[in-house]
């Protein structure tokens, strides 16, 4: 048996069941008929649930912290800390979901310390350890979110028809406009005077396309270092003639 059977799992079926009857849909805000609604799990997706439209509800911001809330008393065990964890995660506040509801300090405080209990002693899988090495190793800059197709197409349905103001057209006209070149580890556009670099909004006259590097630094102990071509030193005592720069593969 996935839930515990008391009270608050009839409570939970309750819920679920007369919002299934409704045939609820997710309207856009600009659509006649506009309710918020948040996309809810009926079986989390911890304890096996999936994606299908069977295993998906729409529920009002209130509907959906109370099912999550409900869920922490008709589970136990690990499966009760997961659920701690994710009521959790409903208690922060976001601009995508604006309409869920407050909670009282005292609340907040019994949710967070049932969470972080929930997470004391707690050992990764092997499976866990082994998906996240894999990440890792794919992308190794930390970018790991992809679009799928779907996605993609929805995205760009979304963007099909879409029509920027006159002014928001003009203010990126002047951003843009002699601006070549984009740092790719920032996502910013640099320029730089040879000693020091600067952002577009804060170049200033004579500045050139591009951004200085700083020196390389031995990110071990803080310590930069030179090198004379052929060795390594730390600047605390490099020879005269040395150059900035850690040497590779000596």
């Amino acid at each position: 048996m996935l839930f515990i059977d008391n009270k608050y799992s009839r409570w939970y079926n309750s819920i679920i069941t007369d919002v299934q009857k409704q045939n609820r849909k997710k309207l856009k805000r600009n659509q006649i008929g506009y309710v918020y609604y948040e996309t809810h799990h009926i079986i989390p997706k911890c304890l096996g649930g999936n994606n299908t439209k069977d295993n998906l509800v729409h529920l009002t911001a209130r509907e959906h912290f109370a099912c999550h809330w409900l869920l922490t008393k008709m589970t136990e065990g690990k499966i009760k800390g997961k659920m701690y964890l994710a009521l959790s995660m409903m208690c922060i506040e976001s601009k995508n979901h604006v309409d869920r509801p407050r909670i009282s300090s005292r609340q907040y405080e019994r949710i967070k310390i049932a969470a972080i209990d929930a997470l004391q002693g707690r050992k990764r899988s092997a499976e866990e350890i082994a998906r996240a090495v894999a990440s890792r190793k794919a992308n190794p800059n930390g970018f790991t979110f992809k679009h799928t197709a779907d996605s993609k197409a929805k995205l760009s349905k979304s963007k099909t028809g879409q029509k920027h103001s006159e002014e928001l057209k003009l203010h990126w006209s002047k951003v843009r406009k002699g601006r070549p070149g984009i740092d790719n580890n920032s996502g910013k556009r640099y320029y730089n005077d040879g000693q020091k670099n600067y952002l577009t909004y804060e170049c200033p006259a004579g500045c050139v396309a591009g951004k200085i590097q700083k020196q390389q630094t031995n990110y071990s102990n803080g310590t930069k270092w030179f090198n004379d071509g052929t060795k390594n030193y730390r600047a605390n005592i490099c020879p005269p003639g040395c150059v900035p720069g850690f040497l590779k593969n000596l």
